[in-house]
């Protein structure tokens, strides 16, 4: 696009407006950028009614997989049912495979206390975008249910 330039006045007007614009145009792709990458996580639901067993006081369960798609190191649990209570010895993780082992545990234990929370684990083993997990309900005490959801 050719624009006849009458003074130095009007080339310097040009100038700031094409500046604006891109910096708009930087400012837009960014902002798309940012809003695709931070909408992949999976969000899964997860129902667990956990018993201890008579033989070793102690219960767990496991959720259906849940895909990872981001390479953030933490996992976010959500909880918002149940009948936790803060003495309860209620613990989640997150594991590589439904079986119950620390060799396929890829998070810590996270002592779960409240019915209407948001949780995060941090991995110890990393996980890459597209890694199949679980999350795994523990309990050494009582019986325990929870509902909610959570990222893997």
């Amino acid at each position: 696009m050719l624009l006849y330039v009458h003074n130095e006045k009007n080339l310097i007007l040009i100038r700031k407006i094409h500046t604006i614009i891109y910096q708009i145009s930087i400012l837009f792709l960014f902002i798309t950028v940012m809003a695709t990458v931070t909408s992949y996580a999976a969000k899964k639901n997860y129902s667990f009614s956990v018993s201890t067993s008579t033989n070793n006081n102690s219960g767990s369960a496991f959720s259906a997989g849940n895909y990872k798609d981001d390479s953030e190191q933490k996992a976010y649990i959500v909880t918002k049912s149940g009948n936790i209570i803060s003495s309860d010895l209620f613990y989640m993780a997150v594991y590589k495979t439904p079986i119950y082992s620390d060799s396929y545990r890829v998070t810590y234990w996270k002592k779960i206390t409240k019915n209407n929370a948001t949780y995060t684990i941090d991995y110890k083993n990393y996980r890459g975008k597209k890694s199949k997990n679980y999350l795994c309900a523990d309990t050494d005490r009582y019986s325990v249910s929870a509902e909610g959801y959570w990222y893997s």
